[in-house]
């Protein structure tokens, strides 16, 4: 009989060891911003599909949790997010909400976070800024982080979810193998036109501009909220003057109006250029597209540029 005993609690204990994973809770997780979405999505292939909060036009910088999203968010134990600086209402988050974790991609070590700039700064001037909270939240801009945010990710994902950590692991090596194509070839590509000065309305694209030695970029105004005063707005006509700058790159669907009047006394190129992709297709390859058409906007206006300048060289020769 106690032979017997014995042969049942073995019998329960093997049963328990064999359901141990499925008792264990699964990753729900959910992601802002369409950027932070592609590349979770890309190391989670094979074992769960994130959901998305932000996947309309909406500023992340103005958002208000509308009820379906709150139920999204309710069904999530895990947020990832970029920064405190671009998603501001995560911090709301973190008071409102019982177990979900907050897993802001911006603490990550070996993170570049750049400096928020001012008027002052020259644009060559760059620093890492591990310390303030003053930096710039736009930290996915760079291939070079992209790579650090799917490393660490991938050791969160293993150490919450160890059962499918051969997918996480596999997942991770085809990731950080297309995320260093991605960056050889926008620095092949954005090369030939490093040299050659543009300006963007919103002080947004710098993590893009360091990575690609974008030298002669320049800003209009530090925060899309702030429109510009007069005397900035004088600088910026000397600037274009002076510089012979002819592309502006602006985040759509609005157009801001100093630009529409710059254009007009100009004659300026006002081209659309959006940090989070708001127009491009969410998904796990939405990262490479947002990267690559940004990297082919910047380049097409100033191939265009410059073949323009060719053109008045060789009128002024004859």
């Amino acid at each position: 009989m106690f032979t017997s005993y014995l042969s049942r609690v073995a019998t329960g204990f093997a049963l328990l060891l064999c359901l141990q994973p499925l008792l264990a809770e699964p990753l729900q997780i959910m992601t802002s911003t369409r950027p932070v979405h592609s590349l979770v999505s890309q190391l989670t292939q094979g074992v769960s599909e994130p959901a998305l909060l932000l996947d309309g036009p909406q500023s992340p910088h103005h958002f208000q949790l509308r009820p379906s999203q709150k139920r999204k968010l309710n069904q999530a134990n895990l947020f990832i997010y970029s920064s405190d600086q671009v998603e501001s209402f995560a911090r709301r988050l973190a008071q409102q909400d019982r177990e979900l974790e907050l897993y802001q991609l911006a603490q990550i070590e070996g993170i570049q976070r750049l400096p928020m700039r001012g008027f002052h700064q020259h644009h060559h001037d760059h620093h890492n800024d591990h310390d303030g909270e003053t930096y710039d939240g736009h930290i996915w801009l760079s291939v070079h982080n992209a790579q650090r945010m799917a490393n660490a990710l991938a050791s969160h994902f293993i150490q919450k979810d160890p059962a499918n950590a051969h997918h996480y692991t596999h997942n991770l090596q085809s990731l950080l193998a297309r995320l260093d194509q991605l960056k050889q070839h926008n620095r092949a590509l954005l090369e030939p036109v490093s040299h050659q000065p543009f300006l963007v309305y919103h002080d947004a694209f710098q993590y893009f501009e360091v990575e690609n030695q974008l030298s002669h970029a320049s800003f209009i105004t530090t925060s899309s909220e702030h429109s510009p005063g007069i005397r900035r707005i004088q600088q910026i006509r000397q600037q274009i003057n002076d510089e012979q700058i002819v592309c502006v790159f602006y985040e759509p669907p609005e157009i801001p109006p100093l630009l529409r009047s710059l254009q007009e006394d100009t004659g300026i190129q006002l081209v659309p250029l959006d940090p989070l992709g708001t127009q491009i297709r969410s998904g796990s390859q939405h990262y490479f597209d947002l990267m690559s058409q940004t990297a082919q906007t910047i380049v097409n206006c100033l191939k265009q540029d410059e073949s323009n300048h060719a053109k008045t060289r060789t009128t002024h020769k004859h």
